[in-house]
């Protein structure tokens, strides 16, 4: 049989250029072309939102002291407008907003509770709860305590929002100067909580006592209850120490009197490069961000953490749309996404053969190099059951 290479050239030029864009794609990776693994969910990020952009003033702050006052105090539906123009910005970028709270029994703060909600399902956002009680109804600390005017009040408000439309989580701040971490008052407040909020609740640590709950043996605990702790960690030291302190963990960051977006960008992302997974972490979940914070501009707090600088926001766990994207072997077609930003992973269960592929955009078309030559670049075991998203608005499942 003689081989005719004319006829076989348009083959064994598409053989050559595949082999060749293969062996670039495994260059370019670490690890001989298995994809480094990510330390945060690179969707499931969130941001603490108080007072809108639009609308803010030290107000709140100066006549009841908190600027979470705001939602006691005022009708929201006044300031529609403004908290709706910031809900569509951050839907654009983050998955939930932190809503920090205060404890509260008037009538307005629970109508104002079921506006907001409503308002963020229709942004298709999430809302992360984090009361923080205060001392209106007695002692803060005392919120520990099953029956105590702090505690039943407590329970009330973390029952109301249980049962809003967007709630995903209720965090309740623990943590004081003068007190040391004591992981039986919080697991005597976990047992005595009601059965529907037992799955939503979550512990939100200040960064300063951190490393006393991990020498007091929270780890071990949160993980026994499969509990989510939230820690405020700001500085890289703190980052890096304690990134990776529990098996679930949300991780509450900012950064400091950035001077535009770009700054503030390169700044937050040199603080979350600070994280690095341990040698262990098939043991723990990818972590998960919540900036601090979107807006505290002129509302009376003296910081200056906002996140949204110069008519802009971004969630630097969206990366630009690559070139190299994971697609799952059944269904490659769902993963091609051409537009501005697309995650690069997502946690959600899909499949469990995943494997990586050079994509090429040829004007409006983009084609896929054939899964079949890019074996040596299939995804290491702790990445089976993640698939990309495609288009960032569409087609997300949900994570809680």
């Amino acid at each position: 049989m003689v081989f005719s290479l004319g006829r076989h050239r348009r083959w064994i030029i598409v053989l050559i250029v595949a082999l060749a864009i293969s062996a670039a794609v495994v260059a370019e990776s670490p690890k001989g072309g298995l994809p480094a693994r990510p330390v945060f969910y690179p969707y499931d990020a969130g941001i603490v939102y108080m007072l809108p952009s639009g609308a803010a003033s030290p107000f709140w702050m100066q006549n009841y002291g908190d600027r979470t006052e705001f939602y006691i105090y005022s009708n929201i539906t006044l300031q529609s407008k403004p908290i709706l123009n910031d809900l569509g910005v951050i839907s654009k970028e983050y998955r939930f907003v932190v809503r920090v709270m205060p404890l509260d029994d008037s009538a307005f703060f629970y109508y104002n509770l079921r506006v907001f909600d409503s308002w963020a399902a229709s942004k298709g956002l999430k809302v992360l709860y984090a009361f923080f009680p205060k001392s209106k109804y007695g002692p803060e600390r005392t919120y520990l305590n099953p029956g105590s005017p702090v505690n039943a009040r407590l329970i009330h408000d973390m029952l109301y929002v249980s049962n809003l439309t967007s709630t995903a989580e209720i965090a309740v701040w623990y943590g004081w100067a003068d007190a040391q971490v004591n992981v039986t008052e919080i697991l005597n407040f976990y047992d005595s909580l009601p059965a529907a909020l037992e799955a939503k609740y979550s512990v939100w640590l200040d960064g300063s006592f951190v490393a006393d709950a991990v020498k007091a043996g929270f780890a071990s605990f949160a993980d026994s209850h499969n509990l989510t702790v939230i820690t405020e960690l700001y500085s890289q030291g703190y980052l890096s120490q304690f990134g990776y302190a529990f098996r679930k963990q949300i991780v509450v960051s900012g950064v400091s009197g950035a001077a535009s977006i770009g700054d503030w960008e390169k700044k937050i992302s040199a603080k979350l490069d600070s994280v690095k997974v341990p040698g262990n972490y098939t043991q723990y979940d990818l972590r998960k961000l919540a900036v601090w914070i979107y807006w505290d501009r002129n509302d009376g707090s003296g910081e200056k953490y906002t996140a949204y600088l110069n008519g802009t926001l971004v969630n630097p766990q969206l990366l630009p749309t690559s070139t190299t994207v994971a697609l799952d072997g059944a269904s490659p077609n769902q993963s091609i996404y051409g537009g501005a930003k697309t995650p690069v992973y997502d946690h959600s269960p899909w499949s469990n053969s995943l494997v990586a592929a050079k994509c090429f955009t040829f004007g409006s078309t983009r084609l896929i190099v054939a899964l079949t030559l890019c074996v040596s670049y299939r995804v290491e075991k702790p990445w089976s059951g993640y698939r990309v998203v495609g288009e960032v608005r569409q087609s997300r499942p949900d994570a809680y």
